[in-house]
């Protein structure tokens, strides 16, 4: 419901915190965490760069030009664009893959708008490395907070409309503004959240450029709020505000603002081991483990049945077809990702390229995936658990349950594994960086707190 007109909008006490929170604050465990997610963050980026789809924003925006500002990362000679293009070209980079972490119980991608919106800002302002980790920290918090005090999608995308709230909060944190000015900053982008998950639906490109758009909105938003324009002071739970209007009401306001400044759900985040939506990621732990206690090939297998939770079915359940984008069709598709698993026993970004997807024989094999819907799930956001039947034609048979994913929290992927990964991530490039930049990056985003100029981090990106 609507909150009372005698009620403080939960906006002013966020504020409060993102202005007056500093790095010294900050838990060395929660530092650690973020600058590993921000080294990731980038790996996804670079691999994103020769994704399909992100050449046609990178023309528009170059050609576009503006002040040079921040740097377009894998761009020839670190070319620079302004930080609002450069945060909407970075993004839309970094989601690309679909091989960026996620909050899973918010559903949230987090740093994938919030990083790209704050890096450009620090590098336009010249802001050290602690000032971006504090920023990061922030805007990635924020998002998940609302996000977990959510309980429904409502056929939004949390990944999009929380972006545009996580990238403000990054942004006016590096702007140095004050809480009067952030204040008008979250009302003024407000007036710019959208996303939604038809496109997600229907495999459509545009899906993977909605948290990028909340970049480049964060950035925008705050320049204005920092010139004097004001947005809505209860952009949160006033009568219209987010909540009511976005979610119906129906939300936690404490979940939003329990320990604020003091929990910081970055610590929460999942980094992802394959390039694919986090929704397929229990099913494919799932068969690759199968696949190890008791080989068998595609030939033996006569059915699967996957038993997932309602938000799985409906994100990535549907029987595997070729869409507008082949690549999008299958990172969202269990019976691609696990055809390819029982194929391949791996799955890495070139099994979703659009050439490899049009030609694989994961399709044949897909037709004998068959994902149904759980009945015994009540959280409407869940992942886990699931439930896999495989029925092999020598009247074998096996049934598994997952309860986490490789990645999260509770299994998490150690500072080698992302630094594998991001070398990996380099290789698919569109140019790779040459390995003393990568290695040379790698060593400055885990000592990011002694970095003085983020710029320097920028030119490493070129």
């Amino acid at each position: 419901m609507p909150m009372e007109a005698s009620t403080v909008d939960a906006i002013v006490p966020i504020t409060g915190n993102i202005v007056n929170l500093r790095f010294e604050d900050l838990p060395s465990p929660v530092v650690e965490r973020a600058k590993l997610f921000i080294l990731d963050t980038i790996g996804t980026a670079l691999a994103g760069s020769s994704a399909p789809g992100v050449q046609a924003v990178l023309d528009l925006v170059i050609g576009t030009g503006g002040r040079p500002e921040s740097t377009l990362w894998a761009s020839s000679g670190a070319q620079q664009l302004p930080a609002a293009a450069a945060a909407l070209a970075n993004g839309v980079m970094a989601h690309a893959r679909d091989f960026d972490d996620t909050h899973d119980a918010a559903i949230v991608h987090a740093n994938t708008s919030v990083l790209p919106a704050a890096f450009a800002m620090a590098e336009s302002r010249h802001r050290s490395g602690k000032d971006l980790i504090t920023a990061v920290v922030l805007g990635v918090d924020l998002a998940c907070r609302m996000g977990l005090a959510a309980p429904s999608l409502g056929g939004w995308i949390h990944s999009s409309t929380l972006a545009y709230f996580g990238s403000t909060a990054a942004a006016c944190k590096l702007s140095g503004c004050s809480a009067e000015q952030a204040i008008n900053a979250m009302g003024i982008v407000y007036s710019q959240v959208a996303g939604n998950t038809q496109c997600l639906i229907e495999g459509a490109l545009s899906k993977r450029m909605q948290p990028a758009f909340g970049a480049r909105a964060g950035i925008f938003s705050t320049q204005l709020a920092e010139k004097g324009v004001t947005g809505p002071r209860h952009c949160l739970e006033g009568k219209y505000g987010f909540f009511n209007l976005y979610q119906r009401g129906n939300y936690s306001r404490e979940r939003l603002l329990k320990d604020l400044g003091r929990h910081f759900e970055g610590v929460n985040l999942s980094m992802k081991p394959y390039p694919c939506c986090r929704a397929t990621h229990a099913s494919i732990d799932t068969i690759l483990d199968c696949l190890a206690e008791i080989p068998f090939t595609a030939e033996d297998v006569e059915a699967i049945t996957v038993h997932v939770p309602p938000v799985v079915m409906d994100f990535v359940g549907r029987p595997f077809a070729v869409g507008p984008s082949p690549q999008v069709s299958a990172q969202f598709s269990i019976p691609y990702t696990v055809a390819t698993c029982i194929l391949k026993n791996e799955i890495f970004i070139g099994d979703f390229e659009d050439a490899t997807v049009i030609a694989s024989p994961a399709r044949e094999l897909a037709r004998r995936v068959q994902v149904v819907e759980r009945q015994d799930v009540a959280d409407p956001k869940a992942f886990v658990p699931i439930r896999m039947e495989i029925r092999l034609r020598n009247g074998k048979s096996m049934v598994r349950e997952t309860h986490r994913m490789k990645g999260s929290p509770e299994l998490p992927m150690s500072t080698g594994e992302c630094i594998t990964k991001f070398k990996k991530c380099n290789d698919c490039a569109l140019t790779p960086l040459p390995a003393l930049n990568a290695e040379a990056l790698i060593e400055q985003v885990l000592s990011l707190e002694r970095v003085e100029d983020v710029a320097g981090l920028g030119r490493l990106l070129g």
